[in-house]
């Protein structure tokens, strides 16, 4: 009988978590193991290894979730007696199981590693609030002494040591896999190139600083404003305050939502510079994107955004909070328009493998 590795994946059912999901199960190892794969019922993609069990769970809600990982996970592993020899967390926080054996996160929640405050009485911080202040304590819960952490970038290493005060041969930097982008793509879409074209592909959560691009444009005189055409996917009208859509409506701003990967490709194919001032990431997986096709890019000055774009000559960084260093990059990638730079291709790290032989290097020297 195959010993197994269980895997507890069931909130990762959108956005940079469904790549982050989609990556591991593409990359399980075809060995002597057996891989239980707790994953989200919508999830439609399907591993190749024939070692993998992909079991689907409808867990929503929150408090749902916290039921499963304290009860369901380990309830349904008693009652299917199945004989697992390691587990592996995909979301951040650990599970309950009756054995102590080895045990792994991985851990890709940035907020509780910024330093900011939040307003719990805000409907848009309420939950950036919960993640700051109330989150950490579920990281801490069920971790004991055969806990390992995987976290993607070195920076996030170092803010994990200081938040949670874990010891560093305990953590792991094991990056996304960067995936080589075909130029190719079976895109219809459209945009005026005519005009000078800024592309800013991320959700309308509050972090991602929307707001400093659109206030950083609303400084530019009229004759600069009516050049510039801003494309947002990942986010509608409905997403966003009515504050900030007053800003977007004072301006030329194309809302494009939620579009397919080709069409992604398609924009930073044709736009003339890509913008990404979000204060919160653990990678920012856009940004090796926009480089691999050497787009021009103004990206926040921030740890992340410095070790993901190390060595590409095509960045510019910008305070995160400052519209008016922002408003003047801009003017400055305008003088530049249709200017490309050499492609970047970042040198790829440990990723999923190195990962897999650390789980299974701790399996082996358990027995």
């Amino acid at each position: 009988m195959k010993k197994t590795i269980v895997i507890n994946a069931t909130a990762l059912s959108e956005g940079g978590a469904l790549t982050i999901l989609k990556q591991f199960l593409n990359e399980i190892p075809k060995d002597d193991f057996e891989y239980l794969v707790f994953v989200p019922e919508s999830l439609d993609f399907i591993s190749p290894s024939e070692n993998v069990r992909q079991i689907p769970v409808a867990v929503k809600s929150f408090l749902k979730r916290i039921i499963w990982d304290l009860y369901g996970v380990n309830n349904w592993l008693r009652k299917k007696k199945i004989n697992y020899v390691s587990t592996i967390s995909l979301q951040n926080t650990n599970f309950r199981v009756d054995k102590q054996v080895s045990n792994f996160v991985y851990y890709h929640q940035p907020t509780p590693l910024f330093h900011k405050n939040w307003n719990p009485f805000s409907a848009r911080e309420r939950r950036l609030w919960f993640y700051k202040n109330i989150y950490p304590y579920l990281v801490k819960a069920w971790i004991d002494s055969k806990t390992q952490f995987f976290v993607q970038l070195k920076f996030v290493k170092e803010a994990f040591i200081e938040a949670y005060g874990v010891d560093s041969e305990k953590i792991h930097v094991i990056e996304p896999l960067i995936e080589t982008i075909s130029g190719k793509t079976k895109s219809e879409i459209e945009i005026n190139q005519s005009k000078f074209n800024v592309f800013f592909p991320a959700a309308a959560f509050v972090y991602k600083n929307h707001e400093v691009i659109l206030d950083a444009l609303l400084l530019l005189n009229e004759d600069s404003r009516k050049q510039i055409v801003l494309h947002l996917t990942g986010c509608t009208a409905i997403d966003f305050e009515r504050e900030v859509i007053k800003k977007i409506e004072k301006l030329n701003v194309i809302l494009w939502g939620k579009i397919k990967y080709d069409d992604i490709i398609e924009l930073y194919k044709k736009v003339d510079v890509m913008v990404f001032p979000s204060y919160i990431e653990t990678f920012g997986l856009p940004l090796t994107e926009a480089a691999s096709f050497g787009v021009p890019i103004i990206a926040a000055d921030l740890p992340y955004a410095n070790e993901v774009l190390d060595g590409y000559k095509g960045v510019s960084f910008a305070i995160y909070n400052n519209p008016d260093i922002w408003k003047e990059k801009i003017l400055v990638s305008m003088n530049e328009k249709g200017k490309r730079h050499d492609l970047f291709i970042r040198k790829q790290g440990d990723s999923w493998d190195k990962m897999f032989e650390i789980v299974k290097e701790s399996v082996t020297s358990a027995i």
